[in-house]
């Protein structure tokens, strides 16, 4: 399956404007630079071109003369060059297939596509379409559910389950859509999976964003130590710190989520403002979604899987190439401000990507919510500059 089959699909078409008629009677409209195929009651019924001219080769006066009635209902493809073409679709989940898994993503918005790596511990990526939604008012979202989160398929072998090995998911997905290229994003540690993807694969990504990742394989307990005892005695956290003290290795999704709910002020550095109420919309947009709340056959996986990789990610940061954007709250205590340092550091000493590293005072593990003016113009400002 891929951009350039035929693309059908229900969809209503806003407005009517130069069209052109072919030999089947069809009326053939431009739409950007994708040109749409409506049946007589104004219905789109395929796309000729996509907004990438993946689909160059067919014209618009000889396309459906080929094919002639035999069209293929493909509905995602017909989704995705709208919503390239600046025409916004409703929000989707969709699936495809990388290697022996079953994977599952949904799109939404409009404009050019961010493809957004979900972390693959089990939380899934509802909290990402939710807090992220802004941006789809200028870009096409695709929100990647990982393997081993269901329900995209379950790993084979603990192995599988690796951060690093998961980014050849990412690789499956772009040759699937036959894309040249990805412009990608990734939060915790889906910023791992992310970039790890570009070290693997660095002439496949035109842009990377990484918000408050996770570098794996950088030994970062020194902080962890250090924000453990500034915060001991802080009210805020006495639930996450017991939490902490009592061991973290739930046995059931209930388990895992109780956890989770104890946990979630540590995330923040104004938890009194915002814990109670970012839990609350992670809960309504787990029940929402499609992979509903969080997992812990991968939460143990991945921990298990990850634990024994000793390099992770630190080792090939010179392969990245293209220009990144790190972004860090400095009071995130998961994923660091010098753990992020690192991974600039690294990138910049490769000599070949362009690296910006945005440092978020007063912010927590989840900027958006915390400080959402200034990580959405930092983050539209990167997205939309198109100097090299």
């Amino acid at each position: 399956m891929a951009l350039c089959k035929e693309i059908v699909g229900p969809l209503l078409l806003a407005s009517l404007h130069d069209s052109h008629s072919n030999a089947n009677g069809r009326l053939l409209i431009p739409s950007g630079d994708a040109w749409v195929s409506t049946n007589k009651t104004n219905i789109v019924d395929a796309i000729i071109i996509t907004p990438l001219q993946i689909c160059d080769r067919y014209s618009p006066d000889n396309y459906f003369q080929d094919i002639g009635n035999s069209l293929i209902v493909m509905p995602l493809l017909a989704h995705l060059s709208l919503s390239l073409a600046g025409i916004p679709q409703p929000t989707q989940t969709y699936s495809f297939g990388s290697g022996n898994y079953q994977l599952f993503f949904t799109l939404t918005g409009s404009g050019p596509l961010l493809v957004i790596q979900a972390p693959g511990w089990g939380i899934g990526n509802a909290y990402l379409q939710s807090g992220l939604a802004p941006l789809a008012t200028s870009h096409t979202l695709l929100f990647l559910l990982p393997r081993g989160t269901a329900p995209s398929s379950g790993a084979d072998s603990a192995n599988e389950m690796r951060s690093v090995t998961m980014a050849f998911d990412l690789e499956s997905l772009r040759v699937w859509l036959e894309l040249p290229s990805l412009t990608l994003l990734g939060h915790s540690n889906g910023g791992t999976v992310a970039l790890a993807y570009a070290e693997m694969y660095p002439k496949r990504v035109d842009k990377l964003v990484l918000v408050d990742p996770q570098i794996l394989g950088f030994d970062d307990s020194a902080t962890w130590i250090r924000f453990f005892g500034e915060r001991m005695e802080d009210a805020r956290y006495a639930g996450a710190i017991e939490a902490m003290k009592g061991g973290m290795n739930p046995q059931t999704d209930e388990e895992l989520q109780e956890l989770l709910k104890k946990l979630i002020p540590y995330y923040f550095a104004q938890p009194e403002k915002y814990a109670e109420k970012f839990y609350q919309q992670l809960e309504a947009a787990a029940k929402e979604s499609q992979h509903g709340g969080v997992q812990v056959s991968p939460f143990k996986a991945q921990g298990d899987a990850d634990q024994a990789d000793k390099e992770g990610v630190t080792g090939l940061f010179g392969r990245v190439i293209c220009k990144t954007l790190i972004l860090v709250g400095d009071k995130d205590a998961f994923c660091s401000v010098v753990a992020a340092k690192i991974a600039q550091e690294g990138i910049k000493e490769g000599g070949h990507g362009g690296v910006e590293l945005v440092v978020l005072e007063d912010c927590g593990h989840f900027p958006w919510v915390e400080k959402g003016d200034i990580f959405f113009e930092v983050m539209k400002r990167f997205l939309q500059d198109k100097n090299e």
